[in-house]
């Protein structure tokens, strides 16, 4: 495997950032992440009022949870641990070799690790590869491809409140395999005040793979900016949160 290696400064922190050579999704992600910021949420009110609400948290010593569902090679969940330094982050990714450079990407960082895939429920699914880099693995278990184990993300979240983390952000951008996450159990979205998702519908035509999460988003009463190829769901009650 040949890498090639960036020093980047995010937020003042310095950081080497490691990259595949010929992989395309290694170079997207980073040019997306890194280069373009793209989950940035500074723009607007709701951002800053998040930005609020996580010092709230840090000066109460509550430590807030990220949890990044498809963290692929790092670059999302090395972002958020610069942006938020005293948040702990969940990083779920579950092909092998994408895990291995998350694992190399964020090395010393507040970040517990999980080679699997996200799910309504625990189990088993398959992980294929349809051909678009390392970036593109899809979970699912009518397709071909390597056997995976699903993490439920609703027993994810209560381990973690339980051990006293406060749910803060969950990005979420697995391939499509949203469809299976927002089938059923979904009550975990609501104890965030901020969810970033990327949506497949682009990719999987008339499969309706965001209509569980648009059922949810629909159901949440929160507020949603599109930003690129994100969609940011905001909690209302963040202004009140980030007040007190």
């Amino acid at each position: 495997m040949n890498l090639s290696s960036v020093m980047i400064d995010l937020f003042g922190h310095q950081r080497q950032v490691f990259l595949r050579s010929e992989s395309v999704g290694d170079s997207g992600a980073y040019q997306q992440v890194i280069t373009n910021e793209d989950y940035k949420v500074d723009f607007w009110a709701q951002g800053l009022s998040l930005d609020q609400y996580y010092k709230s948290l840090i000066s109460k010593g509550v430590t807030p949870l990220i949890v990044d569902l498809g963290a692929n090679i790092g670059m999302s969940a090395l972002y958020f641990a610069c942006r938020y330094p005293k948040a702990k982050i969940y990083a779920i990714e579950p092909n092998n070799a994408n895990f291995s450079m998350l694992k190399m990407n964020t090395v010393g960082l507040s970040i517990d690790y999980f080679e699997a895939a996200i799910g309504s429920s625990e189990g088993m699914s398959n992980l294929s590869d349809p051909g678009l880099s390392d970036w593109g693995f899809r979970v699912g278990a009518d397709s071909d491809g390597i056997e995976v184990p699903v993490i439920d993300m609703t027993k994810l979240i209560n381990v973690a409140t339980s051990s006293g983390l406060v749910p803060f952000l969950c990005k979420i951008d697995i391939e499509g395999g949203e469809k299976e996450l927002f089938s059923r159990n979904t009550g975990w979205f609501k104890l965030f005040p901020t969810v970033i998702v990327e949506l497949h519908d682009w990719m999987l035509p008339f499969q309706n793979s965001s209509r569980g999460f648009l059922d949810t988003l629909a159901q949440s009463g929160y507020e949603l900016i599109h930003r690129g190829e994100n969609s940011f769901c905001f909690d209302p009650r963040l202004k009140s949160l980030s007040s007190s």
